[in-house]
């Protein structure tokens, strides 16, 4: 899911979220009985200064967690992995074309 606000002509701000659980069973239905679950989830937000004719930049922040195993054993978390972002993004607009750029620190 992805909500942007407009902030003025030139400046914004963009919050991100997502998820998703998948099965590692080729059946979905054996899933919950016999499976392992490996679910993530992800927020963000961005804020951007903009020239629509040529580029942005602005900054970026993300937390993401990641969790798997057997889903009959509750609370296993064995495989769980943790992730946080703060990072400069950038983006030049050619033609039809967006080159995206991002340089920041990422703690997992």
């Amino acid at each position: 899911m992805r909500a942007a606000v407009p902030i003025g002509a030139r400046f914004g701000l963009q919050f991100d979220a997502g998820g998703l659980a998948t099965s590692a069973e080729r059946d979905v239905e054996d899933a919950p009985r016999n499976g392992n679950l490996h679910d993530y989830y992800y927020v963000a937000a961005h804020a951007a200064w903009r020239d629509p004719q040529s580029h942005a930049l602005g900054v970026v922040a993300m937390f993401g967690d990641a969790f798997g195993g057997e889903i009959n054993t509750p609370g296993n978390l064995a495989s769980r992995g943790r992730a946080n972002l703060v990072a400069i993004e950038a983006q030049h607009y050619r033609d039809r074309l967006t080159f995206y750029a991002l340089a920041g620190i990422w703690d997992s």
